[in-house]
């Protein structure tokens, strides 16, 4: 019995690192000062980990809903969102490490770190280039510069009355709006073609352009918040359609279906996806949705 045990407690703290994977990255572009942190570690089902929790000098974490956990054959994946939010400047999420295991048996994992830049463009780079002073200085003549005004008159006339002539004439051009479930698809197609776009890219990328048209057309901050909040939000409309609530889990949760795929499945996978984004934006792009 004890032999049991103790080989017990050597499998669950010698698990092997490459079977333990974390990621951390941002959903999408911060803005007025606010961002979105998702952490994803992927762990064997029943080894017990030590959670990261993200840290940075000027900037505070709030969790978003409750963690998300999902089994995937052996492999158990937990997902969590954080708020956070600073002051304006250039901030760095340190990696984030996993550990299990105590002692000097104890192991680890760490993503890779994150660069944010709340409500300031990124900072430059490379090399100052040396300023080389003139050999001397060239006095103009007084005749240039009166025939520099002379030449400046004439324009600014010219100018002047093009203008002039183009108002008396003009016709309003009419701004092409775009309306948000064609600029959905025309987003999905670009991406779905892409040669250059792997099959994960792609993955976020679908699951990106749906919270931004979700968000246009139904009126909630779907690209803030958590997918569980949205399919409850979804779930809650009684005029949806049914069928369009489990098109969004799958259209959601696509990165993890991409990347717990067979490479034989993955193009089948795709063109599933793309169906259910195509039947969600053909079913309630004409409809003002909303809390009723």
């Amino acid at each position: 019995m004890m032999w049991v045990l103790l080989l017990l407690m050597l499998s669950a703290v010698g698990a092997d690192p490459a079977a333990v994977k974390i990621e951390s990255w941002l959903n999408g572009s911060p803005q007025n000062g606010v961002g979105t942190l998702t952490v994803q570690v992927e762990i064997p089902a029943e080894l017990e980990i030590q959670w990261p929790e993200p840290d940075s000098t000027g900037l505070r974490f709030t969790e978003l809903g409750s963690p998300q956990s999902e089994v995937f054959g052996d492999a158990t994946v937990i997902r969590r969102q954080y708020r956070f939010s600073g002051q304006p400047g250039h901030y760095e999420i340190p990696a984030l490490t996993v550990r299990w295991g105590a002692g000097e048996a104890s192991q680890s994992v760490s993503s890779k770190s994150i660069f944010v830049d709340l409500e300031k463009d990124p900072p430059r780079t490379g090399e100052l280039i040396d300023i080389v002073e003139p050999a001397g200085v060239w006095v103009v003549p007084w005749w240039v510069w009166w025939l520099l005004g002379v030449a400046l008159v004439g324009v600014l006339a010219m100018i002047g009355g093009g203008v002039l002539f183009s108002r008396w004439n003009a016709v309003d051009a009419p701004v092409e709006v775009i309306p948000a479930d064609i600029l959905a698809i025309r987003q999905w197609e670009r991406a779905y073609r892409d040669p250059d776009m792997d099959e994960y890219t792609k993955a976020v990328e679908i699951s990106r352009i749906f919270r931004e048209y979700t968000e246009s057309v139904m009126g909630f901050a779907a690209s803030a918040w958590t997918t569980s909040e949205i399919l409850q939000r979804l779930s809650s409309m009684p005029h949806l359609k049914k069928g369009n609530v489990p098109r969004a889990k799958r259209l959601l949760r696509a990165t993890d279906r991409i990347k717990f795929a067979d490479a034989s499945v993955v193009d089948e996978l795709f063109e599933n996806l793309d169906s259910d984004l195509r039947g969600f934006v053909g079913s309630t792009r004409t409809v003002k949705w909303g809390e009723r």
